[in-house]
């Protein structure tokens, strides 16, 4: 097996091994325990798997919670951004409809840890559209996983800039993909990468932060130049 072929599987191989590493971190928490979720998430985590394991049960997150905040109550649906949520509970639900899955909490330690993992995916695509080279974007790969930061929160937490990171990433990827394709492909690239920046801005609203560097230095790039957006290629 040579060339792209070859590439694609240790990528996959990668990312597989990546998120059953995480798995496995999880089911050796001090706090771990499959048939009782009690103290699992703590703190903002907490928080944000109470609301997730009511969308998994098929309960209406209520318009003003006096559990959030006591007396007058907190708007979830105005107030928090419920994309991550959403999406793991509404997965839940989806996948075990007749209740015979596991328990939200073990089904969340797989799902955070394949959901998060596909930073790394991104990663690869962010060295191939820069560099050019699979080896290249392989070795971009190697060097994210390598890095404990890309593990150690998500690992025993639920957050949202855990939920949003692989947004970005990948946002950022269709984006540099999109500069270096022409009519059409551009477009639909262009397109992509702004659905991900919309889903990363649901799911986290520090992404906002993110989004105004990236436009401003997209600004100080493109508007001296006469190229116009042909010079972010290099970048």
């Amino acid at each position: 097996m040579r060339g792209p072929a070859a590439g694609l599987l240790i990528l996959l191989a990668l990312y597989a091994a990546f998120s059953l590493f995480k798995v496995r971190l999880f089911s050796l928490s001090p706090g771990f325990d499959r048939a009782d979720d009690t103290a699992f998430f703590w703190s903002e985590s907490a928080f944000q798997y109470r609301y997730a394991k009511m969308v998994s049960a098929g309960a209406a997150i209520p318009e003003i919670d006096t559990a959030a905040q006591f007396p007058e109550g907190a708007r979830p649906r105005e107030e928090f951004t419920l994309g991550m949520e959403l999406l793991s509970g509404g997965l839940y639900r989806l996948l075990f409809a007749e209740g015979r899955g596991p328990p939200f909490h073990v089904y969340l330690t797989w799902f955070i840890s394949f959901y998060t993992s596909l930073t790394l995916l991104a990663a690869y695509g962010l060295g191939l559209g820069l560099g050019g080279s699979r080896a290249g974007a392989l070795l971009a790969a190697f060097f994210y996983v390598s890095a404990r930061i890309s593990w150690a929160r998500a690992v025993n937490g639920f957050n949202y800039e855990d939920f949003a990171l692989p947004l970005l990433f990948g946002g950022l990827a269709l984006f540099v993909k999109a500069m270096k394709e022409e009519g059409k492909a551009r477009t639909i690239y262009s397109v992509l990468s702004a659905l991900l920046a919309a889903a990363a801005l649901a799911g986290w609203h520090f992404s906002r932060f993110y989004l105004l560097v990236f436009t401003a230095a997209a600004a100080a790039v493109l508007l001296p130049r006469r190229d116009g957006d042909r010079a972010l290629v290099p970048l």
